[in-house]
């Protein structure tokens, strides 16, 4: 993460979106808080300027890295114009802690070691002590922390969401048919049949991938039910 300098850009509020990836706070928004920012906008008219960054699934749209209350917020008073913001090159979850702890409403303990533990994770030469440092945590806490959490499994299952869960999944399947993929480079029909083909031969070597399969096949009938309009009792 680098230091940038950075302008005021408006960017039309239908532009501006967050990214759980990218959030701190374990637990999402305080809604208490979402009001308070609410009545705050409506009384004085201010908009403090959000960080975000280009979104790279969704060219000429912006995610939020710093702001999420107030982008609520807004949505909440009915804003339809532009909002003020401050653009960084990419989406940077650290960025997004580091700016979330310098003011706003405080990250909690829990925040605060689910970072400590992704900082484990991606710098693994980092010392405890170092690791406190920047999540602003005692060195016992992130001791404690790491032992409890396997690392970055505590960030993970604190903030899954059949959302999120759904955008990894739907995000899983995208990047099999990327250009620089194997399935990218056979028919759809085939690349459908080999796909299916190897996990049904996964699934009957493997009870709990079968179990899974089965899983992922009912859930799949369901949403292609509700698309249509005829969900499946």
């Amino acid at each position: 993460m680098t230091e940038e300098t950075r302008e005021i850009t408006l960017i039309p509020i239908d532009r501006l979106r967050t990214d759980e990836d990218y959030q701190p706070r374990v637990r999402g928004l305080d809604h208490r808080h979402v009001r308070l920012v609410a009545e705050q906008l409506q009384s004085d008219g201010m908009i403090p300027a959000l960080l975000v960054a280009p979104d790279p699934e969704r060219p000429g749209s912006y995610i939020v890295l710093d702001g999420a209350h107030r982008l609520e917020a807004l949505h909440r008073i009915g804003h339809q114009g532009e909002v003020p913001c401050q653009v960084v090159s990419e989406p940077d979850y650290e960025r997004a802690v580091q700016a979330n702890l310098d003011h706003g409403l405080p990250l909690s303990i829990e925040d605060r070691k689910a970072y400590a533990c992704w900082l484990a994770e991606q710098e693994p030469g980092l010392s405890l002590r170092e690791i406190a440092r920047r999540a602003r945590l005692s060195h016992n806490t992130v001791k404690r922390a790491l032992e409890e959490g396997g690392q970055n499994d505590q960030r993970d299952t604190a903030r899954l969401t059949p959302e999120r869960a759904a955008a990894q999944l739907l995000r899983g399947f995208a990047r099999l048919w990327d250009a620089r993929s194997l399935l990218s480079r056979l028919s759809e029909d085939r690349a459908v049949r080999e796909l299916a083909h190897a996990l049904a031969r996964a699934a009957e070597a493997d009870p709990a991938a079968r179990h899974l399969l089965d899983r992922m096949a009912r859930v799949l009938a369901v949403a292609t039910a509700q698309r249509k309009g005829d969900e499946p009792r």
